[in-house]
């Protein structure tokens, strides 16, 4: 995705990212970043903090069965990629 860091262990989150976030902390107003969520909503979706983001609209695709196969060959593909490189990692 575009625009979004990527961390793992050998990359790691540095403290300087979190400056803007204090910055914001104690002056705290919605905005793009930022949003209230009701306990009620929190509650209702079994309190999942995976709440999309109400400022970005979600773009909407549409493809010919053709591309959709092709979506769901590829998809199989790296399944069938991944599932080799497991089965050789476990292979004594």
């Amino acid at each position: 995705m575009e625009g979004v860091k990527a961390y793992s262990q050998t990359k790691p989150i540095n403290k300087s990212e979190f400056k803007s976030l204090k910055a914001w902390w104690n002056n705290r107003e919605e905005n793009e970043q930022a949003w209230r969520v009701g306990f009620k909503d929190l509650e209702k979706n079994g309190f999942n903090l995976d709440v999309k983001n109400p400022h970005v609209s979600e773009q909407e695709s549409s493809y010919s069965s053709v591309e959709l196969l092709g979506i769901l060959h590829d998809s199989f593909r790296k399944s069938d990629e991944l599932l080799d490189m497991l089965k050789n990692q476990l292979s004594p």
